[in-house]
């Protein structure tokens, strides 16, 4: 990896939500997409509804303590995973961190 800011990662709490918003809305500005997260994100919208522990868990990525990306993954009952929600920064991507964070 790149970056050497030390990067950690660590389960997404409820007040991570307003930034992952902030990280998701960037990425898609920078590729001039629609960003419509009521629709296209209601679980980050509803944060507490959707991630119950156990069930489906976002992580977010820190860089200095600053929230810089996400990802989620959700576990079926039948043992497999889905990766989903993989946003990092537009300002921290270049060094790495999307495939720091899928690897971890």
């Amino acid at each position: 990896m790149k970056n050497s800011k030390n990067p950690k990662i660590r389960p997404a709490r409820l007040e991570d939500a307003s930034r992952i918003l902030e990280i998701i809305r960037g990425v898609f500005e920078s590729y001039d997409m629609i960003y419509d997260p009521e629709n296209d994100y209601p679980d980050l919208v509803n944060f507490k509804e959707h991630y119950p522990p156990g069930q489906q868990e976002l992580l977010v990525l820190e860089l200095n303590g600053a929230v810089a990306g996400c990802g989620a993954i959700k576990v079926d009952e039948g043992g497999s995973a889905c990766l989903s929600r993989i946003y990092i920064a537009p300002e921290s991507q270049g060094e790495g961190l999307g495939e720091y964070l899928v690897r971890y």
